[in-house]
């Protein structure tokens, strides 16, 4: 099996291998960053998103298609080819994106409305023939909320009003000083190496199926995965 991922930062494609990594027993080797480029340092892809924000380099590159046309061809090891397509909805409206009205949030439906709203969206973007191929990775609000599944059991991630901020107060108040430099200096280094860091957990089947009850947009993209692996089917009803 090959997996492509087109994600919005360097972050997010450490958080999505791992999980595709606890979902299908996938090694990291069988994962292939189509975007962002991780070859290129913090700098540049910090001026690629200036220039452009991240949700529309991902919009960019479903509308062009060529980097995903390149992966399905390539001759390199057969076997099934899936391509996870990554996006928050922090900026859903940027995108052309309408909110589900908030009184819906204490259901779960608000987030489960918005997740079907963006991914027919991605949808629209992509090419026809790529449908079946393409699954999901649909974070509300942003994917910080996956990861503070791992440092706060138990607690609906979804209810924080800023995970970005609450996850780094979060980690940073519960580990010991040594950790806490460590991962101080993975930070400085790189984006993608602390976010491989702090969400090393959902690598394992058990934690990851847990960490889903504590955010029904990580458990939605899961199961959509499954489902793609057991029947080789659109993971998204909307891509058909």
């Amino acid at each position: 099996m090959r997996i492509g991922i087109i994600a919005e930062g360097p972050a997010d494609l450490a958080v999505v291998t791992n999980i595709l990594r606890g979902t299908l027993g996938v090694s990291q080797h069988e994962v292939q960053p189509l975007r962002p480029d991780l070859y290129l340092d913090e700098t540049d892809l910090a001026r690629v998103a200036d220039r452009f924000g991240n949700w529309a380099i991902v919009r960019q590159e479903c509308q062009a298609g060529t980097k995903i046309a390149d992966f399905m061809a390539s001759p390199v090891d057969d076997g099934p080819r899936m391509v996870v397509i990554q996006i928050d909805t922090a900026e859903a409206h940027l995108y052309g994106v309408e909110r589900p009205t908030k009184e819906r949030a204490d259901s779960g439906a608000y987030a489960d409305e918005l997740r079907a709203r963006v991914a027919a969206t991605i949808c629209d973007w992509l090419d026809e023939r790529w449908h079946r191929a393409c699954c999901h990775a649909i974070a509300i609000e942003e994917i910080d909320a996956w990861v503070l599944t791992v440092w706060e059991p138990g607690r609906d991630s979804a209810i924080s009003a800023n995970p970005k901020q609450r996850l780094t107060r979060v980690w940073s108040d519960k580990v010991s000083d040594k950790d806490r430099r460590r991962l101080t200096a993975l930070k400085a280094r790189s984006e993608y190496d602390l976010f491989d860091e702090l969400s090393k957990a959902l690598r394992k089947g058990g934690e990851l199926r847990r960490a889903g009850q504590d955010n029904r947009s990580l458990a939605a993209f899961v199961a959509s995965i499954a489902r793609w692996s057991d029947e080789q089917a659109p993971p998204c009803p909307g891509c058909i």
